[in-house]
């Protein structure tokens, strides 16, 4: 259609004002009883919606030009008038509805839930499933049929081939990489966390924002905590992969995470060895001492046997993605612990949350050979200026970071540093 003017109902005016003319899947409302300016179109949309559409175009023509455009709606009166404010109320309605039936709000939308329940680069034809079930609010039964309608998104997110085909394991691009705040709320839950000695969690809260730089509400700017589009370094980066969650996997994070999901295995909910929890008090750090603990896991399995111990644990932690091989290496680990059974499942949870299983959502599939050091890149010859940056935890020792040897401050740092100095 090349109409862009709204018109008034005409069923607001008198009944001999407009006479009707219905055409396939149009009604027109004809002034005067002849098609002109002041006819009206009535259609429905492919969105449901039904349009009023006046019979006239506004060309702006730009003077002494060829260039002309369309004119643009205006709401607001260049005057102060009372009406002003139902004027920018009704623009910015507009607006919205401009913005939610635009023809890439659906699979802008499906695409970026897409990445937070299934996979961090779905393909076109999963997208475009989704796509589908945003706009007509169903998917298969599911669904009241109205656009926009979320459960019949989520649906297809959860039951569409792009996420359930047993194929999709053998795809190396399917799956995601977990976020920090997801790992630890699924070993918190999944290993059965316990309150200790009538403590409460709340009034010793994880400090998960300061450790795993995550937390529920807690965006740290209104991009959340990571962007859907980023492409990490490595690998996945030369295959241009994308990967939302990389963002948080830098080494801090990494290691903040293993050491807080190790102390709650070992010591319970506490500050012991870089824990979760808060306070001081590291006296009784004792591996199965939860003394001082808010909260230990108190999961304990039923089995005896150390292969159904692993693989329930393996259920449980990984959906039952644990490798064969380094399921082996969980049991030979947890038999070593025996006959202490809390010793063998401490060690048992450690490394599977170590694993790339628990880690990611993908399948993991090695290959038995070394992975192969990264070529160094090579220079364009293309002259360019560096910004070093060197992050440091704790005091810079500026002196022995950079030293000066071909200046008049050397001596100076000869005699500072007298003793640990660096010579040439």
């Amino acid at each position: 259609s090349k109409l862009y003017i709204g018109a008034y109902d005409p069923l607001t005016y008198n009944d001999d004002m407009f006479s009707k003319e219905f055409g396939e899947g149009v009604i027109a409302y004809l002034a005067g009883g002849a098609y002109s300016s002041s006819t009206v179109f009535e259609v429905e949309d492919s969105f449901g919606r039904v349009r009023l559409m006046k019979n006239s175009i506004e060309t702006v023509r730009v003077k002494n030009s060829e260039y002309s455009f369309r004119n643009a709606p205006s709401f607001m009166s260049l005057l102060n008038e009372e009406s002003a404010e139902r004027d920018a109320l009704n623009e910015v309605n507009a607006l919205v509805d401009h913005l939610l039936y635009h023809q890439n709000t659906a699979p802008f939308i499906a695409s970026r839930l897409i990445q937070r329940f299934a996979t961090s680069n779905p393909d076109p034809i999963y997208v475009s499933s989704v796509a589908k079930s945003f706009r007509t609010g169903k998917y298969g039964s599911l669904g009241s049929g109205k656009y926009g309608d979320l459960a019949a998104t989520v649906s297809a997110i959860l039951l569409d081939p792009g996420s359930q085909s047993a194929v999709l394991d053998a795809d190396p691009y399917h799956g995601s990489i977990r976020e920090p705040l997801t790992k630890a709320l699924h070993v918190l839950r999944s290993m059965e966390i316990k309150l200790e000695n009538g403590k409460k969690v709340l009034e010793n809260h994880f400090p998960f924002t300061e450790r795993i730089f995550q937390m529920a509400h807690s965006f740290p700017s209104v991009f959340s905590f990571f962007l859907p589009e980023n492409i990490p370094s490595g690998r996945p980066g030369e295959a241009e992969l994308t990967s939302p969650e990389a963002m948080l996997t830098d080494m801090p994070k990494i290691i903040n995470m293993l050491n807080g999901l190790f102390s709650a295995i070992k010591y319970g909910v506490s500050r012991c060895n870089n824990g979760f929890g808060r306070g001081d008090n590291e006296s009784n750090c004792q591996e199965g001492n939860f003394t001082d603990a808010v909260a230990r896991l108190s999961f304990d399995s039923q089995f005896s046997d150390a292969n159904d111990v692993v693989t329930e644990l393996s259920t449980l932690l990984t959906g039952g993605r644990l490798g064969a091989q380094n399921k082996q290496v969980v049991i030979e680990a947890y038999r070593s612990k025996l006959p202490d059974k809390e010793a063998g499942m401490r060690i048992a949870q450690q490394l599977i949350i170590s694993s790339p299983e628990f880690q990611s959502s993908n399948t993991v599939v090695k290959n038995g050979q070394p992975r192969l050091p990264l070529p160094d890149p090579q220079p364009k010859g293309v002259p360019y200026k560096a910004v070093v940056y060197i992050m440091l935890t704790g005091g810079a020792d500026s002196f022995n970071m950079l030293v000066p040897m071909r200046c008049s401050t050397y001596y100076d740092y000869i005699r500072i540093r007298r003793g640990v100095e660096q010579r040439t």
